[in-house]
């Protein structure tokens, strides 16, 4: 049975049906002989469930994990990828021998020959067990091994191999998404682009870069071959030399990986935009930003290519075995003889590790070793909101900025990798715009319709329309809608509410359509999103200097103007700032702090081709990385002999930084080629381009080395700044950049040619800035240009984790740094999630709550009980806020030894939703984080109390240095006995025995009191339940009708009763009513008076009415009252006799019998007495 556990949050408690021999015990133990109906006890069970189902408070956080059943769980990044292979696996299965590199050799066709039997020896043994697996992809570089495909059903059989015979280890694939962020504009075919005088990005990003300087040094990856691995590649596209089939002399290599074909045509784009920036041909031309006609080439437009197809034609995600055999192939084909210089890696998923033990990670180390450098986009998901976001408390008092977690990294993997270089975004000159003419007064501005709106074209028909300016952002509906919005357009401005509360607004006053106008000079357009309000009225984006041109129309037409919604194609370009960071690129470093992202390049409105001979502007870092990739083919046409390590240290020294922003979020800066290819200084500490400092206190103080190649001796003065970057929720992703410190250096420093020199350098950060993250760059200036060597640590405590005493507050709020968020419970938690739950399929229920609030009695399980109808499990939940290296958690008694060990888990990410603010729930990792209330030989642990404690481990530094466990502990008490409560009437009912009650009103309240060392949650009362409340005796009173109890007057009904506490053990008993029918009015009979002298004796008897009051008076001819009484019938025969003292006289006996409901029969008597 496959579940998908996810999280429903409930505050009610009880889904479990009532255990009849529950009650059917306890009505024994009561000693009575009263019988309760088991099928009454069902329908109550029954009821009580449906009633807490439908009643439950929910959240919609759920859970990273799926459980698979038999122990097998998978994220749920990888069962979505197992879902989209039609519940099939692909894996990778590696040997228990050594690859090509590990294993030292030195000929890698004599090493597949040796191999090859143990693949195959290996292969049999998968084979006799699991017949259906299907191999895919011989691994011999990479890994040693091969990747296959197999049904879901058998995984589990498939991973209980590890370890076993030849077989070291089996690899779940994990899945991979591409780094790109499509701009709203549609293609645009290169025919339609001639002559319009826009300019397309690449021709003007490829400046940005050095590249067309390099190319007039002669480099233009001549000689090279760069991968791309990605989504495939047209090769008949023109940008590709136009050839009619594959292979081909520009494409000569490549691979589906994905669909086991020879035919990697891209039928997405991804892949052809990618390679078109890496090494288009340039056969389309355009106008750059100066006027000038130039062709749209990639960087090294020379360079030849070998495309990899990862990503399938029929699925969205590229899977790690298949990544891992197109990796092995470069290598193959690198031993070979071909000239893999570069491969490109778009693709990622979130939060990634520098993880060796990942077979993709593993296969990238060894192309790395084989000389072939890699590219890989950072990211496109920001940063960690929860850094900044909700909890953000801006400035304390002394004027410094702080939040509650430090650490909003978000750099995804494989590029967190330390053999990659991890490429950031940042902004290109300008973007090419293409919408539709809005046409009045033999004018137009160009119009971008929402994705979600109704298309204007169709809705008007190409007829005039009336559009009026609201000069508002019409954030709120006017008042008396004076200015007549009915039946006409809007021009609305951007700014402060959402487009959906625009479009809403416009559809109150009656609008036809909007349209909305960006900031005066901020000419892009927007594909807005329209939430609830989608599909109703028109609604288009227009640029800031078309809407003060059409604002200016409406003016000079008297405030309305007749306008078309043209289906008229229309074109222009907008200019941005080059110098800024792009608004999605993911942060770094990664979460040992190694350096990431490595440098960037353009990644905003990147123009190039897509399948077709077409060509589309596209955005994201999947869009930066081929930059460097291209670039990587042309350094390396220059410099053949330098290793992957050496290009690397060139694109770092002479990147230019984009302002002081963070490294942490752009790297060493944006790349040059054109310096790249001339440096011939190397400026590293311990053989890197930049300074990984890890975690101090007090200056650091480091040493770098300076290698001139040169021919002639370097000299450079020598500055640098030492800043953090902060309060991104405040200034967009590239965040304010304050000094932190000084940097203390050498003025200059003079290196002869082929020679090495040291110098110290001493980051000296301010002691008013604690826990932050400082960082940097030094300057090296010489004659020709400024060479760029950038640092990066923390300044504090890294491990500044929370009190492991989770009940209580958090003393060190808000500096901590935590792995994991505080409990729901504590007023300091960021995400609310942590905690324990009850498990029950599918959702997960809170374990500590009574009445809506917490209550640490209630931290209890039932395990083993046979009183537990609730609880008698729990699951682990934690909200992660960072990569956990490892975590470890474990039951431990109060004498401080562990009992059972839950889960040990290596590599957890952080569980992060994709709009950065809100969190999954980690429930399991390789494990599902479950424990039923044993120890870990299979007992149940005594009653007693206990401790969840977890462990979580970041793991060791870059620059080796250890750190901390966060240690929290959340307390749980094993609670088997059954709770203690008990009922006193509080209205509506007399006790007339040992728990026989009549009811004297049509509605009878009872109230409970109970104790239990795990508090009472919850009593139970007929078809009714009612929480406890939280004072010391867990009062709660809970009323039902009469009328409900029973069905015959006079009969004596067992109505069932129970307490539930908070372990989830229930106490079950009974309380008996006499029933009395609403449907019967009281009758009287055996009415008799006898007189004698001075008083007089009246007996009656009532029937079909139990618990009836009876008032009578003797009353004297004259109208006195001579005597009267009232009371209630005695219940237990009936029959009721009054003696009344009266003197001589005629009297009127007047008697009168009312039941619980109100109704009443009377009679009369006269009466003498002599």
């Amino acid at each position: 049975m496959r579940k998908v556990v996810s999280l429903v949050l409930a505050a009610l408690l009880m889904v479990t049906l009532f255990p009849l021999g529950i009650f059917a015990s306890a009505l024994a133990m009561s000693g009575d002989d009263v019988i309760v109906d088991p099928v009454v006890l069902q329908e109550l069970a029954d009821n009580l469930r449906k009633g807490l189902l439908r009643d439950a408070k929910k959240t919609s956080a759920s859970a990273e994990l799926v459980d698979l059943g038999g122990g097998v769980v998978l994220s749920k990044r990888a069962y979505e990828g197992v879902e989209a292979l039609e519940n099939n696996v692909k894996v990778v299965v590696e040997l228990s021998d050594p690859s090509f590199f590990e294993s030292g050799a030195k000929d890698l066709k004599q090493f597949k020959e040796k191999a090859a039997q143990a693949h195959s020896k290996a292969l049999q043994e998968v084979k006799t067990a699991l017949p259906s697996f299907e191999k895919q992809h011989d691994l011999y570089a990479t890994i040693n091994g091969f990747t296959g495909l197999i049904s879901l059903d058998e995984l589990k059989s498939l991973l209980s191999m590890a370890g076993k015979g030849s077989i070291s280890h089996v690899y779940i694939s994990d899945v991979y998404h591409i780094s790109a962020i499509e701009d709203p504009a549609s293609y645009i075919y290169y025919e339609d682009m001639k002559g319009i005088g826009v300019t397309p990005d690449m021709v003007n990003s490829a400046p940005l870069i050095g590249a067309p300087e390099a190319w007039n040094l002669g480099y233009t990856g001549s000689g090279t071959y760069v991968a791309v691995i990605d989504t495939g590649i047209d090769y008949t596209h023109e940008n590709f030399g136009g050839y009619s089939g594959f292979p081909n002399e520009k494409i000569p290599y490549g691979y589906d990986f994905a669909d086991g074909d020879n035919d990697p045509m891209d039928h997405n784009g991804h892949g052809t935009h990618v390679a078109g920036t890496v090494a288009g041909v340039g056969t389309a031309e355009f106008q750059d930003k100066n006027g000038n006609v130039v062709p749209l080439k990639g960087v090294a437009p020379d360079a030849k290519i070998i495309i990899c197809k990862v990503f399938s034609d029929y699925g969205p995600y590229a899977y790690s075995a298949d990544i891992v055999a197109a990796i092995e192939y470069l290598i193959q084909l690198k031993q070979d003889g071909v000239n893999v210089v570069a491969a490109n890696m778009s693709l990622g998923s979130d939060k990634g590790f520098d993880d060796p033990t990942e077979p993709e990670q593993k296969a990238i180390k060894n192309a790395y070793e084989a000389g072939i450098t890699f590219a890989i986009s950072a990211g496109n998901e920001a940063f960690f909101e929860y850094a900044l976001g909700p909890n953000y408390i801006g400035t304390n008092p002394d004027g410094k900025y702080t939040s509650y977690i430090k650490d909003p990294a978000r750099v995804g993997a494989p590029g967190a990798s330390r053999y990659a270089i991890t490429v950031a975004a940042v902004n290109n000159q300008g973007a090419v715009l293409e919408g539709q003419k809005l046409t009045f007064n033999n004018d137009y501005v160009m119009y971008l319709t929402s994705g979600e709106s109704p298309d204007p074209v169709s809705v008007f028909n190409q007829q005039l329309v009336t559009i009026v300016d609201t000069n508002s952002q019409f954030c709120s509906v006017p008042e008396g809608n004076e200015m007549d919005y009915s039946g006409k357009v809007l021009l609305i401005d951007r700014g402060t509410c959402t487009f959906e509360v625009k479009v809403n607004n416009a559809l109150a006053v009656g609008a036809i359509g909007v349209v909305v106008g960006n900031n005066d000079n901020d000419a892009s357009l927007i594909n807005m999103a329209l939430g609830t309000v989608a599909n109703t009225i028109p609604a288009v984006f227009i640029g800031g200097p078309d809407k003060v041109k059409l604002r200016s129309a409406i003016q000079a037409a008297g405030g309305s103007l007749q306008v078309v919604f043209s289906d008229e194609i229309a074109r222009s370009y907008a200019a941005t700032n080059p110098n800024s960071v792009a608004s999605f690129t993911s942060w770094g470093p990664a979460p040992n702090m190694a350096f990431k992202p490595t440098v960037s390049a353009p990644g905003v409105a990147i123009f190039s081709s897509v399948p077709g001979n077409q060509y589309a502007t596209y955005q994201g870092t999947s869009m930066a990385a081929p930059h460097v990739a291209g670039a990587v083919a042309v350094i390396k046409q220059a410099h053949p002999d330098w290793t992957p390590d050496q290009i690397k240290q060139a694109l770092v020294n002479t990147a230019e930084p984009i302002s002081k922003y963070s490294p942490r979020v752009q790297g060493a800066g944006r790349i040059n080629v054109a310096k790249a290819v001339s440096n011939n200084v190397f400026i590293t500490y311990n053989g890197q381009p930049y300074a990984e400092l890890g975690a101090f206190t007090g200056n650091k103080t480091i040493t770098l080395t300076i290698t001139n190649k040169g021919t002639t001796t370097y000299t450079a003065n020598i500055s640098g700044y030492v800043t953090t970057s902060l309060e991104q929720i405040v200034y967009g992703n590239q965040g304010a950049t304050y000094t932190v410190g000084t940097v203390s250096a050498p003025a200059s420093v003079s290196v002869e040619p082929g020679t090495t020199k040291t110098i110290q350098v001493t980051i000296q950060p301010s002691t008013s800035w604690v826990n932050v993250f400082v960082e940097g760059r030094l300057l090296f200036t010489s004659e020709d240009r400024t060479s760029v060597f950038p640092f990066l640590g923390y300044f504090g405590d890294w491990a500044l984790y929370s009190d492991k005493d989770t009940i209580n507050g958090d003393s060190k709020w808000p500096d901590n740094n935590n792995v994991i968020d505080l409990p729901w419970w504590n007023g300091f938690s960021w995400s609310g999630l942590t905690g324990i739950y009850y498990p029950s399929d599918p959702y997960l229920y809170y374990i500590g709550m009574k009445n809506g609030e917490f209550e640490s009695k209630a931290l209890a399980i039932s395990a083993g009980s046979k009183y537990s109808v609730w609880n008698d499990s729990l699951v682990v939940a934690l909200g992660m806020l960072r990569n956990a290296e490892g975590l470890t958690l474990s039951v431990v008694d109060k004498k401080g030894k562990t009992v059972r060990t839950i889960a040990t888990e290596e590599f957890v990410r952080a569980a992060v939703a994709e709009d950065g603010v809100s969190m999954w729930l980690n429930t399991g990792w390789e494990y599902e984080w479950i424990w039923d209330g044993t120890d870990d030989k299979g007992n149940l642990v005594p009653d007693g109390q206990y401790l969840i404690h977890i462990e979580a481990y970041p793991g060791k530094l870059i620059t080796g240095q250890d750190t901390a466990k966060q240690i929290m502990e959340i307390p749980v008490l094993v609670d088997r006995k059954v709770p203690t409560f008990g009922t006193s009437v509080l209205t509506g009912a007399q006790s007339i025995a040992k728990n026989v009650y009549l009811p004297t009103a049509s509605v009878v309240t009872l109230t409970f009191t109970g104790k239990d060392d795990s508090t009472i949650l919850e009593y139970i009362f007929g078809d009714e339940v009612a929480e406890a409340q939280s004072d010391e005796n867990n009062t709660a009173a809970i009323s039902i009708p009469v009328a409900e109890i029973g069905e015959v007057d006079g009969e004596t009904v067992a109505v069932p009763m129970g307490a539930l506490d908070g372990a989830g053990n229930l106490a079950a008993s009974y309380v008996n009513f006499i029933y009395d029918s609403p449907l019967t009015a009281p009758a009287l009979s055996d009415v008799k008076v006898n007189a004698v002298p001075n008083r007089v004796t009246l007996s009656f008897k009532v029937n079909s009415a139990p618990g009836a009051t009876y008032s009578v008076d003797f009353t004297s001819l004259a109208g006195t009252k001579a005597y009267e009484t009232s009371g209630v019938v005695d219940s237990a025969k009936f029959n009721q006799t009054i003696t009344a003292p009266l003197g001589t006289g005629s009297y009127t006996m007047n008697l009168a019998v009312t039941d619980v409901y109100g109704v009443t029969t009377a009679t009369q008597m006269e009466v003498t007495v002599k």
